[in-house]
């Protein structure tokens, strides 16, 4: 009894082992899967085979990612949606396992979840340099691989406008090298940036991140440079302590055929902007005493406006004399009158409160330097000879402080008196209340020809 109960159980054993009730085997297969990702978890897919076939539940199982997940299914294909661990590698092992016990084998997938833009570790030239030789090589270092998308790369702007050229990148994928169709120009303020660049996880590179760089004058068919005292007076009507003092303590001026460029150093950083307490702007008068045309106003004029306690003479003793002509001024224009805030303008100065515009242009900045270029034929430079007075500019609609230039030679006044002072509003200067001030300003010829 005991031998034929033993026999019909190993008969019934090897029954099902033919096909009746046994495990099975599992075969399990993956879809491929990217090797970087940049959400936060992923679609695990593939399919699994049972021999023999058979209607069963069967369990897929994701381990190795933030959290474990599963999927009990009975048709041979499965999709485990798994949560990854962000911003590292995620060595995924995917099994399956049948509800009468059969296992598959194990395969291992390696992802990794990338979720941070590429930064750039490194540009040439280097952020804020100055005198950069119109030759250098452009180029941007990021952390990690880069992929260059259509028509993009590193983006080179002057003053707002895009410089054509074309963008390589090197054997590792990390670093972009950009060759400008034309040669660069000199006492230029020229901007980095990248466009439609992202890394192999498809996270974009920032579009406004990158450097700036400043080069050198030499080139240019004539310039001129000029320091001052970093301690000069200013003058002012007050305002909030957090206001920085602008202190203008550099410049220079070149001419490039038909372009007329200036570059103005500050002691520390500034913004041209209308609303940061660090703004800065340069009010520059060219042509002063040298045209044959008068009678237009000056800034200085503006500054001795209705000064009668000078004396009746003071409007020839402490302004210009013959007036300027052209006014380069670079600082923030209002958006209350209509014009873009953070652009400049070239015109002519007719009164104390008028200018006429000739043409709007937004400049460049660059750490402590701000710049421009404009056409040189806009200045109506009659004799082809200007005299100049640079200032150096910070304000706001209630508060404006100057750093005029001390500069040697020719006109050289050192004033404290109670007046209006003026602050800029659009196209138009306008009064604050008045306050005691200091003002010291002296010209110089710029001889641009």
């Amino acid at each position: 009894m005991k031998a034929y109960v033993v026999l019909g159980f190993v008969t019934l054993s090897a029954l099902a082992g033919c096909g009746g009730d046994s495990a099975g085997t599992l075969v399990l297969t993956v879809d491929a899967l990217p090797a970087f990702v940049r959400d936060t978890s992923i679609l695990v897919t593939g399919s699994v085979t049972r021999t023999p076939a058979k209607a069963t539940d069967v369990i897929v199982n994701v381990a190795g990612g933030a959290v474990a997940a599963a999927e009990t299914l009975r048709t041979n294909k499965y999709t485990v949606r798994v949560r990854l661990t962000v911003n590292a590698a995620n060595q995924l092992a995917v099994s399956a396992t049948g509800a009468t016990g059969s296992t598959s084998n194990v395969l291992n997938v390696t992802m990794r979840q990338d979720g941070q833009p590429p930064a750039i570790t490194q540009a040439t030239p280097a952020d804020t340099s100055d005198n950069v030789a119109l030759s250098t090589p452009i180029q941007v270092t990021f952390n990690e691989k880069v992929v260059v998308g259509a028509g993009g790369g590193i983006r080179l702007t002057r003053q707002g406008a895009t410089i054509a050229g074309s963008t390589a990148v090197s054997g590792d994928s990390l670093t972009l090298t950009f060759t400008p169709s034309a040669t660069l120009s000199p006492n230029s303020i020229y901007r980095i940036s990248t466009t439609n660049v992202t890394d192999v996880a498809a996270n974009a590179a920032s579009s406004t991140a990158g450097t700036c760089f400043v080069t050198t004058p030499t080139g240019a068919t004539a310039t001129m440079s000029f320091t001052d005292a970093a301690s000069d007076t200013l003058y002012g009507n007050g305002g909030p302590d957090a206001l920085l003092a602008p202190n203008l303590v550099a410049a220079r001026f070149a001419r490039e055929g038909t372009l007329f460029s200036g570059v103005f150093r500050f002691t520390g950083p500034r913004i041209f902007s209308a609303t940061a307490l660090n703004q800065g702007g340069v009010l520059l008068e060219l042509d002063t005493d040298r045209d044959s045309t008068t009678g237009f106003w000056t800034f200085k004029d503006t500054l001795f406006f209705a000064s009668t306690a000078f004396g009746p003479d003071y409007q020839t003793k402490y302004s210009s004399g013959t007036k300027a002509e052209y006014v380069i001024d670079l600082e923030p224009t209002s958006t209350s009158v209509g014009v873009i805030i953070d652009s400049a303008f070239v015109g002519r100065k007719t009164s104390a409160i008028n200018a006429s515009i000739d043409g709007l242009f937004v400049p460049g900045t660059c750490g402590a330097m701000i710049g421009f270029v404009v056409p040189f034929s806009i200045l109506g430079n009659d004799d082809g000879q200007m005299n100049g007075v640079a200032m150096g500019i910070a304000g706001t609609t209630t508060t404006f402080l100057v750093d005029p230039m001390p500069i040697f030679r020719s006109l050289g006044v050192d004033v404290r008196t109670p007046g209006p002072a003026p602050v800029w509003s659009g196209p138009s200067f306008v009064s604050a209340p008045s306050q005691t001030r200091t003002a010291r300003i002296r010209q110089r010829p710029i001889q641009i020809r």
